[in-house]
Parts: C-alpha cells; sequence; structure tokens
C-alpha cells in the first residue's frame, strides 16, 4: 500500500533513533532499577552484619542478617517481577509472581523474630 506509515519508517531522522544510551537511560527510569539501587544501599549500610562471621555475631545481630538476606532476595524477586512484566513474558512473570508472594511472608516472618 503506497503511502502508508511502514512505508515511512526507514525515513526516520537520526535524532529520533534509539541510541545505546536510551536503553540504559530507560532502565535507570524502570520499576527495576530502584530495586536495585536499594540493595546497594543495604550492602553498604549493613556491611559489618552481612560479611561477618556468623558465629561472632550475637542472636540479635543473627535474626538481624537473615532479616537482611529475606530482604535482599525480595528485592531481587522484585526485580525480576519488574523486569518481566516490562517485557511482557508472561510465563516467567507467573513463576516470578509465585516467587515473590513466598519471599514477601518468609520476610514477614522474620521481620516479626
Amino acid at each position: 500500500m503506497k503511502g502508508s506509515v511502514l512505508d515511512n519508517l526507514s525515513e526516520v531522522p537520526p535524532c529520533f533513533r534509539a541510541r545505546p544510551i536510551d536503553i540504559v537511560g530507560a532502565f535507570i527510569v524502570s520499576y527495576s532499577f530502584s530495586g536495585l539501587l536499594a540493595i546497594i544501599i543495604i550492602l553498604i549500610s549493613n556491611f559489618n552484619i552481612l560479611y561477618n562471621n556468623r558465629w561472632v555475631l550475637i542472636p540479635e545481630e543473627r535474626s538481624y542478617r537473615f532479616f537482611l538476606f529475606s530482604v535482599i532476595i525480595y528485592l531481587v524477586t522484585d526485580a525480576f517481577w519488574g523486569l518481566s512484566y516490562e517485557n511482557k513474558m508472561v510465563i516467567p512473570f507467573l513463576v516470578v509472581s509465585e516467587i515473590w508472594f513466598a519471599v514477601i511472608a518468609i520476610t514477614v516472618l522474620l521481620w516479626s523474630k
């Protein structure tokens, strides 16, 4: 069909073509980036508890350490959930949703300790 929109796709000006930096910028503003940023902040602010020998820690610190691990796992699954949702991958989205609900239940259980 002459004059359709599909015929004009090759005539897109270079300033409107996707560049690699645009993909990185889209990831930074995506849902998943906030979870990864939170993981980095948790790792930095709780370095002494997460990387210390577990036998040196008092029981309260060990309990807090398990809680931190569950929060990190929650944030990782949440990031995968966001990536699978944004990319419209149905099967991984459903699998990650099930894992997400299990991890959130474990996190609430460890939070209440």
